[in-house]
């Protein structure tokens, strides 16, 4: 049921009055012909340890109707968490004339006067009737604050596996609304489990993939048109659940690994005679082959995200880090390649504002940024670095942080969900269960109205 009323944005408008004074049977009070408030709105509000949050950015809605006789003025947009209303001014705008209730009185208001919004306020609006009697209306005022800070990453603990669990190297992707994460337990042997991503507390079994004769690699899973792929010595496979796999012989042949998908396109490596390639498909029937493949380009535990270009909604942007163990100890920088087309991939990384080399890294497009953390062992999963484009790296000191108990954990993947949460996924170890923890920055958990 649609609830009738007259909604005002408001705006800035100040109505002063030369005087302050309560209200008593001798006092003699001009009135005028409208009882509403057309507009309302907070100067500044001071916020504690933070900066001062600017009125207009919180504009107040008024229903004229409200509920009984009282009408209700309310900010939609809560204000920081932390916001001090003890002392704050108010601008009003009416024809007619605002009181308020005063250490027991009624007080006509002032726009100097700085009231306490932490209790309770009304505003009474007094006006003449076309019969020269008094008509008052009434205005409640509705504060909204946020109760949490919204910069802040909150994580939880949501489960357990079920089943066997994973107790190595892992790759989790999302399909079909379900997560499904892949491993290999050493033996060669590809093992799938997955969960609906309402979910993530029932788990199928741990169950070993079918359909494929070679040794498939895990981490090569990616999702693309609505199949799974993943590459085994050289060849291709595709499946619908995960499960059960079937070759794709288009794609099949010289296939190193597969990189990421975006855009319409599905990317990887290939060997063209002696050389290795770039390629990428359109229809994931057949290679398109693009320029050889650097030296530094990462071979090893790969991760990748893309995102849509804020300039142009219509291209998409892969960025993806990884191991080189070719580089050795020189491999100090976690470094991000970047492409548009699958064909070429390019080094975006600077000499200063960079992100640190960690086992295992991870990225994700998240919050409008990139994020990359990882790490194993008592070095691992420290801090997240946040960029803005790929290129210059932040190292976050506080809100967005990871749990202590995340520190000397190892192996892992994460994804992140349609709701915003950050999975981070662990394997079971000797010390540790194989857990999953979700975790959100608040803002992102907001509802807007």
């Amino acid at each position: 049921m649609k609830k009738k009323f007259l909604s005002i944005i408001a705006s800035i408008f100040a109505t002063s009055f030369a005087f302050t004074s309560c209200l008593n049977s001798s006092d003699a009070v001009d009135y005028e012909t409208s009882p509403i408030i057309q507009s309302f709105s907070f100067d500044s509000i001071k916020v504690v340890n933070a900066p001062s949050a600017i009125g207009k950015n919180y504009p107040f809605s008024i229903d004229q109707i409200g509920k009984g006789d009282t009408a209700l003025i309310y900010n939609v947009d809560s204000l920081p968490v932390n916001a001090d209303l003890s002392k704050v001014k108010v601008n009003i705008l009416t024809a007619g004339t605002a009181t308020y209730n005063k250490n027991g009185k009624d007080t006509i208001w002032t726009s100097t006067d700085s009231l306490n919004f932490a209790k309770p306020i009304s505003f009474t609006i007094n006006a003449y009737n076309s019969d020269g009697s008094i008509y008052k209306k009434i205005y409640k005022i509705s504060i909204n604050v946020h109760k949490l800070d919204p910069d802040s990453l909150n994580w939880g603990k949501e489960a357990f596996y079920t089943g066997t669990g994973i107790t190595g190297k892992q790759k989790s992707l999302v399909f079909n609304e379900k997560v499904f994460t892949f491993t290999d337990d050493n033996s060669g042997q590809v093992k799938v489990t997955f969960s609906t991503l309402t979910d993530g507390k029932s788990w199928a079994g741990l169950q070993a993939i079918s359909g494929i004769s070679e040794k498939a690699d895990y981490s090569s899973v990616t999702a693309y048109n609505g199949s799974l792929y993943i590459v085994a010595e050289g060849n291709v496979y595709t499946s619908t659940d995960g499960i059960s796999w079937t070759k794709n012989n288009g794609l099949s042949g010289n296939v190193k690994t597969l990189l990421t998908s975006f855009g319409g396109l599905l990317t990887g490596i290939e060997t063209v005679g002696t050389d290795t390639k770039f390629c990428f498909t359109k229809d994931g029937q057949s290679w398109e082959v693009g320029e050889s493949v650097p030296a530094e380009f990462p071979t090893t535990n790969i991760s990748a995200t893309s995102y849509t270009l804020k300039t142009n909604p219509n291209i998409q942007r892969a960025i993806l880090m990884g191991d080189n163990a070719s580089l050795g100890t020189k491999d100090t920088i976690a470094v991000p390649w970047s492409t548009f087309d699958g064909k070429s991939w390019v080094d975006l990384s600077t000499d200063v504002d960079y992100c640190p080399k960690s086992s295992n890294i991870s990225i994700l497009y998240y919050n409008n940024k990139f994020y990359a953390f990882g790490g194993k062992g008592e070095t691992g999963f420290k801090a997240f670095y946040v960029s803005e484009e790929g290129r210059i790296w932040k190292k976050i000191e506080k809100k967005a942080i990871f749990p202590s108990s995340f520190s000397g954990r190892g192996d892992y993947s994460t994804i992140v969900d349609n709701n915003n949460f950050i999975w981070v996924i662990w394997s079971k170890t000797s010390q540790n269960n194989d857990e999953i923890w979700k975790g959100r920055i608040n803002s992102l958990g907001f509802i807007s109205l």
